[in-house]
């Protein structure tokens, strides 16, 4: 049965998102939410915060609003296959923490899973969530070095198998499996011959263009592919 729903959960997730990658950071975001089975106080996942709410099932909406805007603005969760509320949020670089509220059918209330409280100054309890956002880095690919080096890098959900194919493996998709090299930073090199090439990738059973790469055009299928050039 959890089988059934995982791959009814997948299916959902593609019908409504590029299979050819063109958004592979959100597919990849989009099946770890789809999965999560109960909720948990805020954690951080790369650069986002992952809020989950799960108290009452008969909920018909769910929303957070922070502090730091002043609760303006009320920021929606989707409820996935297993009766999670869930919402990834992008939090200011320089702030390093949150306060905020839950929103339950109009309720205003402090988050059920985070133990981190505090008082504003009219005495609200609100919930409290610090951060450290990592570094940004700047990610190239395909990165071509003079001597036909090639390195290949793309984002994808952590902990998946994600693989490298083209022209240069006969559209094999298998073949070359890339190396998660930091969480949800996946890697490759192989050395190439002068020539043109075109590729993609595998991941959660899925094939994507490469985000990166700005150029592609399509393989002797009609698939969407990226290309490169080696001199």
């Amino acid at each position: 049965m959890g089988q059934k729903r995982l791959l009814v959960a997948l299916f959902s997730v593609l019908c409504s998102t590029s299979l050819f990658g063109l958004d592979d950071i959100e597919l990849g975001r989009r099946i770890e939410m789809a999965n999560i089975t109960r909720s948990s106080a805020p954690v951080l996942r790369h650069r986002s915060v992952l809020f989950t709410y799960q108290q009452r099932a008969y909920a018909r909406y769910v929303g957070v609003a922070f502090e730091s805007e002043n609760y303006q603005i009320i920021h929606s969760f989707e409820k996935n296959q297993y009766d999670v509320y869930v919402l990834l949020f992008d939090p200011p670089e320089d702030l390093g923490e949150l306060k905020y509220r839950i929103v339950v059918d109009g309720l205003w209330m402090p988050d059920p899973k985070n133990e981190n409280l505090v008082r504003d100054h009219r005495g609200n309890l609100l919930s409290r969530f610090k951060y450290t956002l990592p570094k940004k880095s700047i990610v190239e690919s395909p990165k071509i070095s003079s001597n036909g080096v090639v390195e290949f890098n793309v984002r994808y959900a952590a902990g998946t198998r994600v693989y490298l194919t083209g022209s240069f493996t006969n559209w094999e998709p298998f073949i070359i499996e890339m190396e998660e090299t930091s969480p949800g930073l996946y890697t490759v090199t192989r050395r190439f011959t002068p020539g043109s090439y075109a590729y993609c990738f595998i991941a959660g059973g899925a094939r994507m263009t490469d985000p990166l790469n700005p150029f592609f055009n399509t393989d002797t299928h009609g698939y969407l592919a990226s290309t490169f050039t080696v001199r």
